[in-house]
């Protein structure tokens, strides 16, 4: 069945039947030489797929140098947060991670009260990890 793909392709008229391979003009290569198929019709070199292997490998490092320069990134910005956390001080003016903003009043261990209220003096009491970032009096 194969064989006869080829030959249907070739053929000019379409209503033509199908050539079977038999029946193919003899070439001057002889079958069983290097390069030649059956009947003397050229061989095709089979598909080695060399490059497959190489493909998912290069796959797969890729996809490993993301993850290790991801997890670096999320390490940086871990260290960064966490140094901005313990510099909280009284006095400095914070935005927790609702928006709101205020000034620190006290620093316990996990909690920091912040007064959002100047005129009311309304402090409220949050833990530290709801603290965002220490905003500049710029």
């Amino acid at each position: 069945m194969l064989e006869i793909l080829p030959v249907w392709i070739a053929q000019a008229d379409a209503d033509a039947p199908p050539v079977a391979p038999d029946s193919l003009p003899a070439t001057t290569s002889t079958p069983g030489a290097p390069g030649v198929g059956p009947n003397g019709v050229p061989a095709t070199q089979p598909a080695s797929g060399g490059g497959m292997e190489y493909l998912l490998l290069f796959m797969v490092g890729f996809m490993v140098l993301i993850l290790l320069m991801s997890w670096r990134t999320q390490s940086k910005e871990r260290k960064k947060r966490e140094k901005m956390l313990s510099a909280l001080t009284k006095g400095a003016k914070v935005q927790t991670i609702g928006g709101m903003i205020g000034t620190i009043t006290a620093v316990r261990d996990d909690e920091i009260v912040v007064r959002i209220d100047e005129n009311n003096n309304t402090t409220v009491r949050f833990t530290k990890g709801a603290i965002q970032t220490v905003v500049s009096d710029d």
